[in-house]
């Protein structure tokens, strides 16, 4: 009987396609020929099966027991190719209403991407608003240098999770992203170039991921986290009042940032912060905290600390300055290296003047 079978397309065409099953004794089979191999190298490798060959029936003889020792190298085979070419999809949405992640339509091919190598394409399309309504895994975001300005925007109870590049913007512009779930960096991706976050639910960075030099808002009731062996690298983190930022359950020793600000939350834990890598002069008038935790002052901006900190393990100036205090002249004092290059607050005494 016929047993007609597809094979996805490689350097020949429908082999093994329309078995004929002759018999089963000495596990030999019968092939009828009605495709030849159009690869040299691949009909070489098939005819080592051959047994015998019958023109007057126009069939093969092959010898099973080959076939079954060679279908491994064929299935590598197909892996390896599978495994090299990565599955691109490109959001291609043409209508305002069409501005959902979870719609075929919305892409090309038209397949929801969700995998954790996928690579999501988001050039000139019509819709550049659009909005995570599932639960989703990515291997990167690309944003190519005719990309206009888009907005991302994770819904509540909904995840956008990356797993192999990240964020790869090129577009030579400001990319936005508005977290309302859980947005999720893993592995070594990362947050990128010019790309701007504003969290206000679960931003996390796991593995050895890292912040690029994105510029992160967590405004209150948000969560900015740091595990394992992430990074903040050179991005801007702005926490807002009921905000958190936290870098206690890194397995490293700490960690860095451009900047940070806001009169949010800073929980250090026994960890090490080092700032101004970016060389803004920002304030923070939140609360820095955390027991054994410590903060390095770098870069040529000065940081401004006017909350009442509590975290417990000093402060190093190796650059720029650092101000301390109330924002008010009287209660304000300033601190450069060369002047004093460690301390502890609140442990020092407010100056008059």
């Amino acid at each position: 009987m016929f047993m007609p079978c597809k094979m996805p397309a490689m350097n020949f065409n429908k082999a093994f396609c329309n078995l004929i099953v002759a018999g089963s004794q000495n596990n030999l089979y019968t092939r009828r020929k009605f495709h030849a191999l159009t690869m040299k190298t691949a009909k070489d490798w098939f005819s080592q099966f051959r047994l015998s060959v019958n023109p007057s029936r126009n069939a093969e003889t092959w010898d099973a027991r080959r076939i079954v020792q060679g279908v491994p190298l064929v299935a590598l085979l197909v892996l390896s190719v599978v495994t090299a070419v990565q599955a691109q999809s490109t959001w291609v949405a043409g209508a305002t209403t069409n501005n959902v992640w979870n719609k075929n339509l919305n892409w090309s091919p038209n397949t929801v991407p969700n995998s954790f190598t996928v690579i999501t394409i988001f050039g000139p399309a019509k819709v550049t608003n659009l909005f995570v309504d599932l639960k989703v895994d990515v291997g990167e975001i690309q944003l190519p240098a005719n990309a206009p300005a888009y907005t991302i925007t994770v819904n509540a109870g909904q995840s956008l999770s990356l797993h192999a590049f990240g964020v790869n913007n090129s577009s030579g512009i400001t990319q936005a992203f508005v977290n309302n779930g859980t947005l999720q960096f893993n592995a070594q991706t990362t947050a990128g170039n010019q790309v701007s976050i504003a969290n206000n639910s679960i931003l996390e960075f796991t593995d050895r991921s890292g912040a690029g030099s994105a510029t992160i808002t967590t405004n209150s009731g948000g969560s900015t986290l740091f595990v394992g062996f992430s990074n903040g690298d050179t991005a801007q983190f702005i926490t807002n009042g009921g905000g958190h930022f936290d870098i206690s359950a890194l397995l490293s020793s700490g960690t860095t940032a451009g900047s940070i600000s806001g009169a949010g939350t800073y929980n250090l834990g026994s960890k090490e912060l080092t700032v101004g890598s970016d060389g803004l002069s920002t304030e923070v008038n939140g609360l820095i905290e955390g027991a054994g935790g410590s903060l390095v002052k770098v870069g040529t901006g000065t940081l401004t600390l006017t909350g009442n900190n509590t975290y417990s393990g000093g402060t190093t100036i190796q650059a720029g300055a650092l101000v301390a205090g109330t924002p008010t002249r009287r209660r304000k004092r300033i601190f450069e290296r060369g002047n004093l290059t460690h301390y502890k607050l609140p442990d020092w005494p407010a100056p008059d003047n």
